[in-house]
């Protein structure tokens, strides 16, 4: 069972040329999708392979370890906004339509082409739900990094 401090991976980019050495800069999202800053940032050491869609413990310096779940990044290929739907393409799970009648965030969350979306599978149907829309977070993320400079 997953904790709400797990995350998964959404983005992973390689330092070689830094001062710091060998590093990798890890964006992460919360799998807790009431997490009010769900997107963090941080550097590590080449030697935590991690890979995007890696599914990590908020210390996961300490409880590093792989496992199958049922999460997926999908991206946005179109919406249906008169009926609710979603079509989607993850990696897992290919193309798919889902729909967003019952998500609890449709009445102010947009979708665009191209939008990351983290999904979660439901018991086990083969439904899924949206937890995150990640390029909204990223945006909500830099405007609140920009205020708190700001002020």
């Amino acid at each position: 069972m997953l904790m709400t401090t797990s995350y998964i991976v959404v983005d992973k980019k390689d330092n070689y040329d830094t001062w710091e050495g060998n590093t990798t800069n890890l964006e992460y999202v919360s799998l807790n999708e009431f997490n009010k800053s769900p997107i963090v940032s941080k550097s590590t050491s080449m030697y935590f392979s991690f890979g995007v869609g890696s599914i990590i413990d908020e210390k996961f310096q300490e409880q590093y370890k792989y496992f199958d779940h049922k999460y997926e990044l999908a991206s946005v290929l179109g919406e249906d906004k008169e009926n609710q739907r979603l079509l989607v393409y993850g990696a897992k799970i290919g193309e798919k339509i889902i729909s967003t009648k019952n998500d609890i965030f449709h009445n102010y969350t947009f979708y665009q082409r191209g939008d990351l979306l983290l999904l979660k599978q439901l018991d086990t149907s083969n439904k899924f739900s949206i937890i995150h829309n990640i390029d909204q977070l990223r945006l909500k993320a830099k405007r609140d990094e920009f205020g708190q400079r700001a002020r």
